[in-house]
């Protein structure tokens, strides 16, 4: 009897693990290379709306219209956002202001270690963690935004979207997705902001 238990177990173990790895969309610009280990210049302000890899796994990490905003803050609503504005500062702090009417709606700040984010291979880092727990068992979500700039100087977002815990409080699983989106500088700013 527990050797039948065991060959059913196996096989949703195996099953309860998978992962979509997404590749960077080839019609979009390069990603500038810095071979040490310095942050990308994300400095600037950008469309809070960005643009989605036509082949990111559905359903998408972020609904559209892909807020920018949305991946610094995710539990911040502010529906008014037209731009993000990026500070990386010598004293290695990334300020973040949501921008709306030429107005700053939030603002935070985000400092560099190995906590908050870091960088490492040329992009700039950083997560959110959630815990949840349910009847049917608890888990973890986990998103890494690694940002990087492209050779338009947009800024580019790969998101990694976690997730594991245990089914009906004994089975373990876990999955893993990536997400490509893509933020132009706002280059002419108007009444709207």
């Amino acid at each position: 009897m527990n050797f039948t238990r065991v060959i059913i177990f196996i096989p949703l173990l195996i099953s309860s693990c998978a992962s979509i790895e997404t590749e960077y969309p080839a019609s979009w610009a390069k990603l500038t290379s810095n071979s040490n280990q310095e942050c990308p210049n994300v400095s600037g302000l950008y469309l809070n709306k960005g643009l989605a890899a036509p082949s990111n796994p559905k359903p998408d990490y972020l609904s559209s219209p892909h807020k920018l905003q949305h991946l610094f803050f995710p539990s911040v609503w502010k529906p008014n956002v037209k731009n993000v504005n990026l500070l990386l500062t010598k004293n290695k702090k990334l300020q973040v202001s949501l921008m709306a009417n030429s107005k700053v709606e939030y603002k935070n700040e985000l400092i560099i270690n190995k906590e908050e984010f870091n960088c490492e291979n040329g992009f700039l880092s950083f997560y959110h963690e959630e815990n949840h727990s349910t009847e049917g068992g608890s888990y973890t979500k986990t998103y890494t935004v690694n940002l990087y700039i492209d050779k338009n100087k947009n800024l580019v977002a790969k998101v990694i979207d976690r997730q594991s815990g245990f089914a009906m409080g004994l089975i373990p699983y876990g999955h893993s997705k990536s997400y490509w989106y893509l933020y132009s500088p706002n280059k002419q700013i108007n009444k709207d902001g």
